[in-house]
This record gives structure tokens, C-alpha cells and sequence, in this order.
């Protein structure tokens, strides 16, 4: 597997094990709005996946069917994972307990007992400045830390570098 160098044009952020975002970079701000700065269970692209059409949709792959019921079942099964190395922590059930409440896609594949840690694969996010981008998904994660980074990397042989290079300039420009 060839490496890509990390780039200022990369989308990043830190989440800790229930997904709760604590660290945006600008880009990944522009692509999917601000989470840092919300409280509860706003700051959590998981529950956001499992209610919110809208955030789907930012999200929509290639092959949207598919690729959304495997993303379900990524998140499901890596909270999963977390809730067993959390333990009977409060934070944990009382997220799981909620998701439960709120969707019943979840509560359904909660249901499966499932458990793995969270992959990413690509996925196609389409910006109204700059179209379509169509990201690889990599997720870092330290054996004794609450924290994993996420990063979108463009898919080598798409339009998507230019793109990102295009809304980084974008971005300065307001600042």
C-alpha cells in the first residue's frame, strides 16, 4: 500500500471512542460544519448518522444502499467494541440507550451484537463550492488512548486534490 503525505488540504479531526468530536481542521469544518463548539449528543457524527436524513446525505457515497447499511454497521459494532472496554461506564449506555430510543436502524443492529473497531472506506462527499469529493477514509488510533484521528485523503486519479486545493483557497480567503 502506497502512503499519501499527509497535506494541509487533508480533512482531519479527533473524536474520543464514543465519536464525540474534540479537534476540527478547517477543511473538515467547511465539508461538515462545526461539532466542536455543540453539546451532548450534537458533537457526535454517530448519532447524527443514525438521526439526521441531512447528514446521510453529506455523506452519500457511490453506491449510497450499500455503503450505508456497512457505514451503520461500522459505527454500530465499534460502539459496541467501546462500550466492552468502557465497561459499565455512563457515558457509554447512556449514548447507546439514546440511539436505541431514537432509531430503530440502530436499535435493530445493536441487537445483532456485532463488534469490531471502527474502518472507513471511501466515500463521496459532494461541496456546493467545489463538487464532488471522493475521500479514503483513515482512522489513527493509539493503543492506550480515548482519541482517534480521522482522515479524508483524496482518491489518487480523481478531480478531488485540485477540488480540496480549491476550497483551502476558499477558506483563507474568508479568514
Amino acid at each position: 500500500m502506497e502512503l499519501t503525505p499527509l497535506a494541509a488540504t487533508t480533512p482531519a479531526l479527533i473524536c474520543d471512542d464514543l465519536s464525540n468530536v474534540v479537534a476540527q481542521h478547517p477543511l473538515n469544518i467547511s465539508l461538515f460544519g462545526t461539532f466542536t463548539d455543540r453539546s451532548g449528543h450534537e458533537k457526535n457524527p454517530t448519532w447524527h448518522w443514525f438521526t439526521s436524513a441531512h447528514w446521510r446525505s453529506v455523506l452519500r457515497s457511490a453506491s449510497p444502499q450499500e455503503e450505508e447499511e456497512a457505514t451503520s454497521l461500522s459505527y454500530v459494532a465499534d460502539l459496541r467494541a467501546t462500550l466492552a472496554q468502557r465497561g459499565h461506564d455512563p457515558a457509554a449506555a447512556t449514548l447507546v440507550a439514546d440511539l436505541r430510543s431514537a432509531s430503530a436502524e440502530f436499535a435493530e443492529m445493536w441487537d445483532r451484537h456485532r463488534v469490531s473497531t471502527l474502518h472507513c472506506s471511501t466515500k463521496s462527499v459532494f461541496d456546493r463550492q467545489v463538487g464532488r469529493l471522493d475521500l479514503d477514509c483513515v482512522v489513527l488510533a493509539g493503543p492506550l488512548s480515548r482519541q482517534r484521528l480521522l482522515l479524508l485523503q483524496p482518491v489518487p486519479g480523481t478531480p478531488t486534490t485540485d477540488r480540496l486545493n480549491r476550497l483551502q483557497r476558499l477558506i483563507q480567503e474568508v479568514s
